[in-house]
């Protein structure tokens, strides 16, 4: 198991990438507790529990600081200690450029980049005095290539990946690491959308996504994202800090 014994916090980890990553690293040994908005007894919370074997899921809105450290004070002391954080929470909404206001921005940024940073600040307050531990931001490969009629979500998600960038120079010197993660994976909005298409569109879609993508000529699944998260967190990736990793397909080749 390559995360037998660690500690580790998951937000968002009821839905998509956040709740694959939950399993995926409880099955691998890790004791996980996940954070999200959704209520510890809700019907999310339970089926991860009893199929995974995460220890307990926490109610937190990750725009509110106050709210975010108390779950963490609440998750840590549930652990024993922290040694990972993954953090999936985020919102994503499709909206023409030329009608975005103030307020659609706040609010992408309250969750996506305010949440990233208080979550971090969070879980480095606790790993600074072990002068160990590993950060995964999930960002999206929208924040790389930037996406029509979502031009603040995409810059939202630019954040996050700048943000990780600076805060691994900072917190290097403490043996913490942090990196990012850009997927292009199906969440359940995704299959939401896809459902309501006419068949013409959806053909369209089907074509396109089929040469966007070099692998599978598809995008990815939540699982994809979880096993680089898993690797991320685990001691392989221990020389690695500062780094976004596309999880694609090939569908954005960094350098």
């Amino acid at each position: 198991m390559l995360v037998a014994g660690k500690r580790i916090i998951v937000t968002g980890g009821l839905t998509g990438v956040g709740r694959a990553s939950a399993v995926k690293l409880a099955r691998e040994g890790a004791k996980v507790v996940t954070i999200s908005r959704q209520a510890p007894d809700c019907e999310a919370a339970r089926k991860v529990g009893e199929t995974s074997g995460v220890v307990a899921h926490i109610r937190c809105d990750v725009s509110n600081q106050a709210e975010v450290n108390r779950a963490f004070d609440e998750a840590v002391e549930m652990l024993g200690g922290l040694d990972g954080m993954v953090g999936a929470a985020g919102i994503g909404k499709d909206k023409p450029t030329e009608e975005l206001t103030a307020d659609d921005f706040l609010e992408m940024y309250s969750i996506n980049v305010l949440g990233t940073h208080f979550t971090d600040l969070a879980a480095f307050r606790h790993m600074k005095g072990q002068r160990s531990g590993s950060i995964v931001n999930f960002s999206s490969v929208s924040g790389l290539l930037g996406r029509p009629n979502q031009a603040h979500y995409c810059a939202s998600r630019g954040a996050v990946l700048a943000y990780t960038r600076a805060v691994a120079r900072e917190w290097g010197p403490f043996g913490i690491r942090v990196n990012s993660i850009a997927p292009a994976a199906k969440s359940e909005a995704y299959y939401e959308w896809e459902k309501v298409l006419p068949e013409d569109e959806r053909r369209r879609e089907l074509a396109r996504r089929k040469e966007q993508f070099p692998l599978r000529g598809d995008m990815g699944t939540p699982d994809d994202s979880a096993n680089v998260a898993l690797w991320l967190v685990s001691d392989l990736s221990s020389y690695v800090t500062g780094q976004v990793v596309p999880v694609d397909g090939g569908l954005v080749m960094t350098r």
